[in-house]
């Protein structure tokens, strides 16, 4: 069984991410078969297992969840063209070349403006690195910002561009088709 799965970047480019027999983790740790630098995705985020003719998904105590076809799953058997979200990257399904035509579903991060607190003093307004991602079930993400990637490009929020990060991922991990 050939299984991939496929992500589009928020410009359209399409990256697949070959997935073998066994157990393949995606996650934020460098040791995962498919790594998302994302604050947002744990350490260990989920597993895809293939075996024979069945592919599964499980979480792996996630903060943010995983989702397949925007519901969150503990364990779940997962076909052809089924969605599968994991923090803002969103990834399809293939399974033996199907479907044939796969819909353009980008990942894209958009940062929240700003953000109301309560203070000792009253309210005072925040930047926030917390993301919306109203098609993966309404929940709020947080991206962590890294210091060192403060040089990155103009539209970076606190000097974090997640988007270029996301792209520079998935350039060193798949396949530019």
């Amino acid at each position: 069984m050939n299984v991939r799965l496929v992500m589009f970047t928020q410009n359209g480019e399409r990256r697949d991410f070959e997935i073998h027999e066994g157990k393949t983790t995606i996650g934020r740790n460098g040791e995962c078969g498919i790594q998302i630098k994302l604050g947002v995705v744990s350490r260990r985020h989920c597993q895809v297992i293939v075996r024979k003719d069945k592919v599964k998904v499980r979480d792996l105590g996630s903060s943010n969840g995983t989702f397949v076809n925007n519901r969150r799953i503990q364990e779940v058997t997962i076909g052809a063209g089924e969605t599968l979200t994991v923090g803002p990257v969103i990834f399809t399904v293939v399974i033996d070349d199907m479907p044939a035509e796969i819909k353009t579903v980008r990942t894209i991060v958009e940062p929240k403006r700003a953000k109301k607190a309560a203070g000792a003093g009253g309210e005072k307004s925040q930047e926030s690195g917390e993301l919306a991602a109203e098609e993966s079930g309404g929940f709020e993400l947080v991206i962590e910002h890294d210091e060192e990637e403060e040089e990155e490009e103009e539209e970076a929020v606190d000097g974090h561009n997640p988007l270029a990060e996301l792209a520079e991922i998935s350039k060193q991990h798949g396949k530019v088709r």
